[in-house]
Protein backbone atom coordinates (compact mmCIF):
# COMPACT_ATOMS: atom_id res chain seq x y z
CA UNK A 1 0.00 0.00 0.00
CA UNK A 2 2.19 2.53 0.66
CA UNK A 3 4.67 1.56 -1.80
CA UNK A 4 1.39 2.92 -4.10
CA UNK A 5 1.62 6.52 -2.31
CA UNK A 6 5.20 6.81 -1.90
CA UNK A 7 8.16 6.28 -3.69
CA UNK A 8 10.44 5.57 -0.99
CA UNK A 9 8.43 4.48 2.39
CA UNK A 10 10.03 4.33 5.46
CA UNK A 11 8.16 5.46 8.25
CA UNK A 12 6.15 3.54 10.63
CA UNK A 13 2.68 1.54 9.83
CA UNK A 14 0.56 1.38 12.21
CA UNK A 15 -3.12 -0.50 12.08
CA UNK A 16 -5.59 -0.12 14.26
CA UNK A 17 -3.94 1.60 17.11
CA UNK A 18 -4.37 5.59 18.86
CA UNK A 19 -0.82 7.37 20.51
CA UNK A 20 -3.24 7.56 23.05
CA UNK A 21 -5.59 5.05 24.73
CA UNK A 22 -8.95 5.20 25.62
CA UNK A 23 -8.71 6.65 28.84
CA UNK A 24 -6.73 9.55 27.22
CA UNK A 25 -3.46 7.75 28.19
CA UNK A 26 -0.19 7.47 26.19
CA UNK A 27 0.07 4.14 24.71
CA UNK A 28 2.23 1.25 25.77
CA UNK A 29 4.80 0.33 23.80
CA UNK A 30 3.70 -3.19 23.56
CA UNK A 31 0.16 -1.76 21.89
CA UNK A 32 1.86 0.30 18.97
CA UNK A 33 4.57 -2.66 18.34
CA UNK A 34 1.35 -5.07 18.02
CA UNK A 35 -0.03 -3.10 15.35
CA UNK A 36 2.46 -2.11 13.54
CA UNK A 37 2.74 -3.49 9.79
CA UNK A 38 6.08 -2.21 8.77
CA UNK A 39 9.66 -1.94 9.94
CA UNK A 40 9.06 -4.70 12.08
CA UNK A 41 12.54 -6.14 12.42
CA UNK A 42 15.52 -5.00 14.43
CA UNK A 43 14.07 -3.10 16.96
CA UNK A 44 11.97 -0.37 15.03
CA UNK A 45 11.74 3.18 16.32
CA UNK A 46 8.24 4.34 18.09
CA UNK A 47 9.62 7.63 19.16
CA UNK A 48 7.23 9.78 16.77
CA UNK A 49 3.91 8.25 17.44
CA UNK A 50 4.89 7.96 21.50
CA UNK A 51 5.98 11.72 21.80
CA UNK A 52 2.71 13.09 20.34
CA UNK A 53 0.94 10.45 22.18
CA UNK A 54 2.58 11.84 25.27
CA UNK A 55 2.03 15.52 24.03
CA UNK A 56 -1.55 15.30 23.73
CA UNK A 57 -2.18 13.19 27.17
CA UNK A 58 -0.60 16.02 28.65
CA UNK A 59 -2.12 18.73 26.64
CA UNK A 60 -5.82 20.96 27.50
CA UNK A 61 -7.69 21.92 24.52
CA UNK A 62 -5.99 24.54 23.29
CA UNK A 63 -2.50 22.95 23.90
CA UNK A 64 -3.64 19.81 21.61
CA UNK A 65 -4.86 22.28 18.91
CA UNK A 66 -0.93 22.99 18.37
CA UNK A 67 0.27 19.64 18.92
CA UNK A 68 -2.00 18.30 16.25
CA UNK A 69 -1.33 20.95 13.99
CA UNK A 70 2.42 20.56 14.22
CA UNK A 71 2.72 16.59 13.91
CA UNK A 72 -0.21 16.49 10.79
CA UNK A 73 -1.47 18.10 7.71
CA UNK A 74 -4.51 19.93 9.70
CA UNK A 75 -5.92 20.57 6.07
CA UNK A 76 -5.93 16.90 5.63
CA UNK A 77 -7.11 15.42 8.64
CA UNK A 78 -10.06 18.15 8.51
CA UNK A 79 -10.80 17.10 5.34
CA UNK A 80 -10.51 13.31 6.29
CA UNK A 81 -13.15 14.09 9.54
CA UNK A 82 -15.20 15.79 7.32
CA UNK A 83 -15.94 13.28 4.30
CA UNK A 84 -15.87 10.34 7.17
CA UNK A 85 -18.92 12.18 8.92
CA UNK A 86 -20.90 13.23 5.71
CA UNK A 87 -20.49 9.73 3.79
CA UNK A 88 -21.69 8.80 7.56
CA UNK A 89 -19.03 6.22 7.28
CA UNK A 90 -19.74 4.61 11.09
CA UNK A 91 -17.64 1.31 10.85
CA UNK A 92 -14.28 3.49 10.73
CA UNK A 93 -12.00 5.15 12.98
CA UNK A 94 -14.57 7.25 14.39
CA UNK A 95 -16.87 4.68 15.91
CA UNK A 96 -16.21 3.01 18.61
CA UNK A 97 -17.33 -0.37 19.52
CA UNK A 98 -17.12 -1.87 23.20
CA UNK A 99 -17.03 -5.29 23.84
CA UNK A 100 -16.00 -5.09 27.53
CA UNK A 101 -12.23 -4.30 27.57
CA UNK A 102 -12.17 -0.64 26.76
CA UNK A 103 -13.64 1.31 23.71
CA UNK A 104 -11.80 0.59 20.26
CA UNK A 105 -12.43 1.96 16.88
CA UNK A 106 -10.86 0.29 13.85
CA UNK A 107 -10.44 0.05 10.06
CA UNK A 108 -7.78 2.86 9.87
CA UNK A 109 -4.01 3.13 9.70
CA UNK A 110 -1.42 5.53 10.99
CA UNK A 111 1.69 6.26 8.89
CA UNK A 112 4.71 8.14 9.97
CA UNK A 113 6.87 10.42 8.10
CA UNK A 114 10.20 9.99 9.64
CA UNK A 115 11.89 13.06 7.74
CA UNK A 116 9.15 15.53 7.83
CA UNK A 117 8.09 14.11 11.51
CA UNK A 118 4.31 14.17 10.68
CA UNK A 119 1.57 11.57 11.21
CA UNK A 120 -1.42 10.80 8.60
CA UNK A 121 -4.68 8.93 9.56
CA UNK A 122 -5.39 6.91 6.53
CA UNK A 123 -8.68 5.22 5.96
CA UNK A 124 -9.39 1.63 5.51
CA UNK A 125 -11.76 -0.90 4.35
CA UNK A 126 -14.46 1.84 3.41
CA UNK A 127 -16.94 -1.46 2.39
CA UNK A 128 -20.09 -0.08 4.70
CA UNK A 129 -19.00 3.29 4.74
CA UNK A 130 -22.38 4.35 2.64
CA UNK A 131 -24.74 1.43 4.59
CA UNK A 132 -25.62 4.15 7.36
CA UNK A 133 -27.37 7.10 5.56
CA UNK A 134 -30.54 5.73 7.29
CA UNK A 135 -30.27 4.05 10.71
CA UNK A 136 -31.17 0.41 9.18
CA UNK A 137 -27.38 -1.30 9.94
CA UNK A 138 -27.91 -2.21 13.81
CA UNK A 139 -23.99 -2.71 14.16
CA UNK A 140 -22.19 -0.09 12.48
CA UNK A 141 -24.59 2.99 13.01
CA UNK A 142 -23.08 5.74 15.40
CA UNK A 143 -26.74 7.50 17.06
CA UNK A 144 -24.65 10.72 17.56
CA UNK A 145 -24.65 13.67 14.98
CA UNK A 146 -21.20 15.88 14.72
CA UNK A 147 -20.38 17.31 17.80
CA UNK A 148 -23.09 15.51 19.98
CA UNK A 149 -22.39 13.81 22.78
CA UNK A 150 -24.72 10.67 24.22
CA UNK A 151 -24.55 9.93 27.54
CA UNK A 152 -22.23 11.98 28.78
CA UNK A 153 -18.91 9.99 26.79
CA UNK A 154 -19.81 6.51 28.52
CA UNK A 155 -20.35 3.58 26.59
CA UNK A 156 -23.78 2.50 26.01
CA UNK A 157 -25.82 0.09 23.67
CA UNK A 158 -27.89 1.12 20.77
CA UNK A 159 -29.99 -0.39 17.98
CA UNK A 160 -31.98 -3.71 17.72
CA UNK A 161 -28.80 -5.89 18.29
CA UNK A 162 -27.68 -3.48 21.54
CA UNK A 163 -24.05 -3.64 20.79
CA UNK A 164 -22.13 -0.70 22.99
CA UNK A 165 -20.64 1.94 21.40
CA UNK A 166 -18.97 5.45 22.57
CA UNK A 167 -19.76 8.58 20.93
CA UNK A 168 -16.33 9.76 19.64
Amino acid sequence: MLDLILKKPRGNLYKEVWPINHKGEPQKDKKLLGGLKSNEENNPDLSLIKTFGELIADSDSIESRKIVSDYMNINQIISYAVVDRAIRNDDGVFHWYEFGQGPFSHNYYWYEEPIKEKIHLIPWDLDNAFENLTSENPVTFIPDRWGEVSNDCKSFPYGEWGFWQRPS
